[in-house]
């Protein structure tokens, strides 16, 4: 009996990037893909809010794990879960290409949906909320609810990544609780040799294939004495080489995830700061009178 030994290259989390350093190409059967997964995806979040008035994702799950979840969000935590939309109960095959979608949630005590409006539709902000992954904002076209703006973004590391990234965003308020915002990218460029006077655009489509669509679905309730903001994330990237799947699948699938709880800590904190700060006692308290609660985000339960 003959034994064969494969010998694999030892790579290093830090070194995925570079394993992946080949150029992709984004195909045509992949963007035919993914827009076939976003259709399917929209119908059925339409289908689901006809036949039900609950906004949120929380609100369809069991309602012990419902009840659970409010817990947390009323804690501070912001919960996360990973998602994928089917045909007819059979997963969509996407040639070339992986999706990411993901869906998350925080509680922001203390303001408004149109304070939490306010702060999405404040694009030149943006540097300043979304300092993680933001380095310029610049609004394109507006006209009335809709707006079109190009961000530079961008994601640290040992080997940095950046593009600029042009968006569409449609704001709809359904009512004085509850508003949405659709947002869908229209093109992605990545870069190369920022900060260089030879920095310039890769070819669209031609490049290390991390991100090459990103469509964001914002719902903002009112409720609970705060507003509930919920984002789902559907994102496209390239696949991998077979030889690099196990280590690189789990570094490319976590950066969307880590990408919407930054999103939401930094949501959370530009709406925080906007509130007044609380009135001083003028009388003395003891210390049985003062209660120590060390969450910022505490909220009495109902």
């Amino acid at each position: 009996m003959l034994a064969f030994t494969i010998l694999l290259p030892v790579v290093h989390a830090d070194e995925v990037p570079a394993a992946m350093a080949a150029a992709a190409e984004l195909k045509q059967d992949t963007i035919q893909a993914f827009d076939y997964y976003m259709k399917i995806t929209e119908e059925d979040r339409e289908a689901r809010l006809r036949r039900s008035a609950m906004f949120l994702w929380i609100d369809r799950e069991p309602e012990a794990r419902r009840r659970s979840l409010y817990e947390r969000l009323k804690r501070g935590d912001i919960v996360i879960e990973r998602l994928e939309t089917r045909d007819d109960n059979r997963p969509i095959r996407v040639p070339h290409g992986i999706i990411h979608h993901y869906v998350a949630v925080v509680f922001i005590p203390g303001t408004t949906v149109p304070q939490s409006v306010a702060l999405m539709e404040n694009y030149a902000r943006y540097p300043e909320v979304f300092k993680f992954g933001v380095e310029r904002s610049k609004v394109l076209r507006h006209k009335s609810d809709d707006y079109e703006f190009q961000l530079r973004m961008f994601r640290k590391g040992n080997s940095s990544i950046f593009y600029d990234a042009d968006f569409s965003d449609q704001y709809v308020v359904m009512d004085t609780t509850h508003s949405y915002r659709r947002s869908r990218s229209t093109r992605i460029a990545e870069l190369s040799d920022v900060g260089k006077p030879s920095e310039h655009e890769l070819p669209v489509g031609k490049d290390h294939g991390f991100l090459w669509r990103m469509n964001t679905d914002w719902s903002c309730e009112e409720k609970d004495g705060g507003v509930y903001v919920q984002i789902e994330l559907i994102t496209l990237s390239r696949n991998v080489p077979a030889i690099f799947a196990w280590l690189a699948d789990p570094y490319i699938r976590s950066i969307p995830q880590e990408y919407v709880e930054q999103v939401l800590q930094a949501m959370r904190s530009g709406l925080v700061a906007k509130q007044p700060a609380p009135e001083i006692r003028a009388t003395p308290t003891t210390t049985a009178d003062v209660t120590v609660d060390k969450s910022p985000y505490h909220t009495q339960p109902n």
